[in-house]
Parts: structure tokens; C-alpha cells; sequence
């Protein structure tokens, strides 16, 4: 073999390995999140945010949701006012999230924080 076909050969594992670390990165990160959700809904969790909020954008993005999603209770106060002035009138920042307690987690939640919120409950 001359040196050009190694490095080609090289170069050819070296995108299947990445391809392959990608789509194993995907998939256990989707069966993660599909196990956050299911947590979230075996604690009852609610998510209380708006549809003006980013932040609250952001993290439905991140549970690969939407707000019309039926995996997960989301109070949208844009849409229900009297509802959040009322009823979640102690909520402080969006997006929140509420047990059945009572108790509110403030703000934007990475992967491991949403861990940690539900292990804590």
C-alpha cells in the first residue's frame, strides 16, 4: 500500500467513528430525556412558563417538546392569566417548575438539574 491509500483508509475509519460516536451520543441522550419526562410526570411536575419567555423555549427544546405536548403537564400563562395570577402566584421567574408539594424550581434546567430536582422529590 502506498500512502495515499493510508491515509485514506485512515481517514474513512476516522468518519466512521465519528458518525458512529454521533448517532450513539443521540440515541442515549433522546432515551435520557424520554426518562427525564417520564420522572418529571411520576412526580408530577408541572412546567409554568409563557410563549414569550426564551427561556422557556429553550427548554422545551431541550426535552425535544413542544407547547402542544401531551408527555408533559406545561401551564402556558400567556394563554391561562387568571390561571398563573392566581394559582401559581408565587412563581417569580419562567420557566418554573412545581411539584405536587408546591414546591417551585425557578429558571432554565439543564439535563443533570432536572436529574437532580426529580431525585430530590
Amino acid at each position: 500500500m502506498d500512502l495515499k491509500s493510508i491515509l485514506f483508509n485512515l481517514v474513512i475509519v476516522y468518519l466512521l467513528y465519528k458518525a458512529f460516536s454521533y448517532v450513539t451520543v443521540k440515541f442515549t441522550q433522546n432515551i435520557s430525556i424520554e426518562q427525564i419526562i417520564s420522572d418529571l410526570n411520576k412526580n408530577n411536575f408541572k412546567m409554568v412558563g409563557s410563549t414569550g419567555c426564551s427561556f422557556c423555549h429553550r427548554q422545551l427544546k431541550l426535552l425535544n417538546l413542544d407547547w402542544d405536548t401531551n408527555k408533559l403537564t406545561i401551564i402556558n400563562c400567556a394563554n391561562n392569566p387568571e390561571i398563573c395570577s392566581s394559582t401559581y402566584s408565587n412563581i417569580t421567574a419562567f420557566p418554573s417548575w412545581i411539584n405536587s408539594r408546591g414546591n417551585v424550581y425557578s429558571g432554565f434546567k439543564t439535563i443533570s438539574q432536572l436529574k437532580k430536582m426529580i431525585e430530590e422529590n
